[in-house]
């Protein structure tokens, strides 16, 4: 069964045939507040636990939000699922800055794109469970 939830500032997809859930941060999260940011991660971070994915790919080259404890927080939590997930991370040069990269590049379980086509191929070539 597939699931789709969007709002203003995010659109998860969770693909149960390859047991993948996709979020994608709309550009339009700039304008967020604080508290409606850390809704969001609370929300993506809830999806995960409640779908419990074998992979998980957030688009956030759209991303533009200022570093915060939540983000720093969210990556906290993400973390604990390294072990068992492959977490693909598509970011863009704005992002880049703002987390810690060495951190997370310690894990086997992190691919990191740099551009939609890589990710997307990427994404094709997971085989269905």
């Amino acid at each position: 069964m597939d699931y789709e939830f969007k709002d203003d500032y995010i659109f998860i997809h969770m693909n149960s045939e390859k047991s993948l859930l996709k979020v994608i941060w709309s550009s339009s999260q700039q304008c967020m507040s604080l508290t409606e940011f850390s809704q969001c991660l609370s929300f993506i971070y809830n999806e995960i636990d409640t779908f419990r994915p074998q992979t998980i790919l957030i688009d956030s080259l759209d991303f533009n939000y200022r570093k915060t404890p939540e983000l720093e927080l969210f990556f906290s939590l993400l973390e604990q699922h390294f072990d068992s997930v492959k977490v693909a991370l598509l970011i863009g040069n704005r992002l880049l800055g703002k987390i810690t990269l060495e951190k997370i590049k310690q894990h086997n379980n992190m691919i990191i794109f740099r551009n939609r086509m890589e990710a997307l191929e990427w994404e094709n070539s997971l085989a269905s469970f």
